[in-house]
């Protein structure tokens, strides 16, 4: 039984991405029934194909509607994100006081974005967990686990950056697809020497 949360706000729709049908507004008792604490919010929720996505209480959606595996692999993407930006001290920040803290974990987590921005070729309004597809969110994850260095997101992110210049740019997939074509380059070279 799908408990509408607003039937004013109900006359909006979405169209499920999945299935194509009509996603509707409801309590977090309908979407997620098994998390008790969030069944006070609202979310856009498929009931054909279990999509959802929570939703602004002006009734307006936070993200895509997301099957249960890309929920997943958001909430993984996003785990792994924040632990680059909410421990300063990593990054070579000097932390004395509480509102250090605050300051230094804002300005990693807008470093951070850019960084992520950079490296799925996207703006930062863009690089947003609830706006990314499974094959972004992969990626994300891929590269976050490679270059999760916090240290250097603060030296290259930092004071005045170069965005959008060849140097700050990073494409996953060609360097990956280079890295393969100078990996059997090499292979050669020790066969035949």
């Amino acid at each position: 039984m799908i408990t509408p949360a607003s039937t004013a706000a109900n006359r909006r729709s979405i169209i499920c991405p999945y299935c194509a049908r009509i996603a509707e507004l409801v309590t977090g008792e309908t979407a997620v029934p098994r998390h008790r604490a969030m069944w006070s919010k609202r979310f856009w929720y498929c009931g054909h194909c279990n999509a959802s996505v929570r939703a602004y209480p002006n009734g307006t959606p936070m993200g895509l509607l997301a099957t249960p595996r890309i929920r997943y692999l958001r909430k993984q993407a996003h785990d792994q994100f924040d632990a680059l930006w909410q421990d300063p001290k990593r990054a070579g920040f000097v932390i004395k006081t509480e509102a250090d803290l605050y300051i230094t974990q804002s300005k990693m987590r807008k470093r951070c974005y850019t960084w992520l921005a950079d490296v799925l070729q996207m703006t930062r309004e863009e690089a947003h967990f609830g706006m990314m597809t499974s094959e972004a969110l992969l990626i994300a994850v891929a590269e976050m686990c490679r270059q999760a260095d916090p240290a250097q997101i603060r030296a290259r992110y930092g004071g005045a950056m170069a965005r959008n210049t060849q140097e700050f740019r990073t494409p996953f997939r060609k360097a990956a697809g280079g890295a393969k074509a100078g990996g059997a380059k090499a292979t050669q070279n020790r066969r035949s020497a």
